[in-house]
């Protein structure tokens, strides 16, 4: 992969009008931090596998450092930045700087009167310089995934999914035995469809699980 892809998704990232969900004020929030990187001629994007736990609905599921926005957090890219520290031991500085942030996505709607739902804020970085992970009990593993294998079209799969009651076909990478998919795989597709127009758009902006 040439050396300016980074360069060229770092210009496209600059101009890109984001979607703010309508229910972003009145939802619970979350803030995840995608981290890229230069590494021997190839872009990397920094994933975690979450740790499999019971009641968790991501459990097991690859993902990007992140979680929920606290009081305490002054903005959703504080909770970004707290989290990832949290749960990579990786603390982000303002040497690795946002390039980008894509749209909010609805990771949950609320299921009561009492529930607001879940809205997550992407924001995309560059980080020049190595990331040493220590991952707590969140995360069972720390994957360094080349964007040229989510690039190369080849790779992409049909998964079949269970989505508001109903069997659908969805896209899917498998990188190492490690499926990409969903809310993940969407904010990818948006980077990517947004610099290289031939990369097929986000299959799903709303999740609806």
């Amino acid at each position: 992969m040439s050396g300016r892809v980074l360069t060229d998704i770092e210009a496209s990232l600059s101009v890109y009008q984001r979607k703010q969900h309508p229910l972003r004020s009145v939802s619970r929030r979350a803030a995840v931090a995608i981290m890229l990187s230069q590494t021997a001629g190839d872009v990397n994007v920094l994933m975690i596998r979450r740790a499999e736990r019971k009641g968790d609905p991501w459990s097991g599921h690859m993902a990007f450092p992140g979680g929920m926005v606290d009081a305490k957090d002054s903005h959703s890219f504080a909770a970004a930045v707290r989290e990832t520290e949290e749960e990579i031991g990786f603390q982000l500085t303002p040497a690795d700087r946002v390039i980008g942030r894509l749209s909010d996505i609805r990771a949950r709607r609320a299921q009561s009167h009492s529930d607001r739902g879940l809205v997550v804020c992407p924001y995309v970085l560059r980080v020049d310089r190595d990331i040493s992970a220590t991952p707590n009990h969140e995360v069972a593993e720390v994957v360094e995934v080349p964007l040229s294998f989510i690039l190369d079209l080849s790779n992409r799969r049909p998964m079949p999914a269970e989505l508001l009651d109903m069997p659908r076909q969805i896209p899917c990478y498998q990188y190492q035995n490690k499926v990409i998919w969903g809310m993940s795989l969407a904010m990818l597709d948006e980077i990517l469809t947004h610099t290289f127009q031939s990369h097929p758009k986000p299959w799903q902006i709303e999740s609806p699980v």
